[in-house]
């Protein structure tokens, strides 16, 4: 069966996943029942004469086979594991492209480069559930939308992710994507979802993309240099809670966040990633989910 949410607006659909995608039991149940796993706002399903049809092409053509084919077929199939190595080989091979040395990552011209339409959209579009949708991605037309989220960063990070499903081939399973707040922390675990799985690898390429690990590499030596930080036996980049380190902590994010045009946490996590940075701070618990979003969403300028 098809799966529908409904309201006085009308109906969301739940489902659209190309037909070699098959829908997992525990993505169903995450779309009808409360789960540790995030729902999904999704495109279309249908249910005609006892068959389920995952896309408004297989319907019209159940209905009138001499229907012009319009969309292509594809064989059944589990989301493949791509290695963070891999997935940084991929971002370094499309910043080539771009013949990027420094500063801001074009994505615009990203999306040039690989024949995508990209549109930005002043409205503030939500799913039924009241969540922001961020952005979409049509892999038939080769369209990324960006919604109006009033946070340049937050922008960035989700335009990354959308060139993400296109550069590593996602419309291999999906006709279309779309991303809310929660999809920015999916982590991939051995009990995770096909369309986790596909998340997660959009979100590792979008980290990668924004922060370049060489350029990010020599431009924290350049910054460190500048705020005369060294190490002194405790790290490369060292922060505890004295009032002093913190200050100087901080001036070294603001600096990379405002060269990258990220956000401060992003640049604290890529320091984490890199082996760079030893934290020490005692305040410096684990924070919540819905506090981590705040933080991505992510130092509003």
């Amino acid at each position: 069966m098809g799966i529908v949410k409904y309201d006085q607006s009308g109906l969301e659909i739940i489902a659209d996943r190309h037909g070699g995608l098959s829908l997992e039991h525990g993505f169903i149940e995450s779309q009808i029942f409360q789960s540790d796993h995030p729902r999904k706002s999704l495109k279309f399903s249908a249910f005609c004469d006892g068959i389920f049809f995952s896309s408004f092409g297989q319907l019209m053509r159940s209905i009138d086979p001499e229907q012009p084919e319009m969309e292509r077929e594809y064989a059944s199939a589990s989301i493949p594991y791509i290695s963070d190595d891999a997935i940084k080989h991929s971002v370094t091979d499309i910043l080539g492209e771009i013949e990027y040395q420094g500063g801001p990552v074009d994505l615009e011209r990203i999306c040039s480069a690989l024949s995508i339409s990209l549109n930005y959209s002043d409205q503030d579009i939500r799913d039924i559930d009241g969540i922001p949708v961020l952005g979409s991605a049509n892999f038939t037309r080769k369209l990324i939308t960006i919604n109006a989220h009033g946070n340049r960063n937050r922008e960035r990070f989700t335009l990354g992710h959308e060139i993400g499903h296109f550069h590593l081939k996602h419309g291999e399973y999906l006709s279309s994507e779309t991303i809310v707040e929660k999809d920015l922390l999916i982590k991939e675990t051995a009990q995770s979802l096909n369309y986790e799985r596909l998340e997660y690898q959009a979100n590792a390429f979008s980290s990668n993309l924004i922060l370049p690990d060489g350029v990010f590499k020599r431009k924290t030596a350049e910054f460190r240099h500048l705020l005369e930080i060294s190490d002194r036996g405790h790290g490369y980049v060292f922060v505890d809670d004295q009032p002093y380190n913190s200050m100087i902590y901080d001036q070294l994010l603001t600096s990379l966040s405002n060269y990258f045009e990220v956000s401060k946490q992003a640049v604290q996590i890529k320091l984490k990633n890199l082996g760079m940075l030893t934290d020490e701070r005692k305040r410096n618990k684990r924070l919540p989910a819905t506090q981590i979003l705040d933080a991505l969403s992510l130092d509003r300028k």
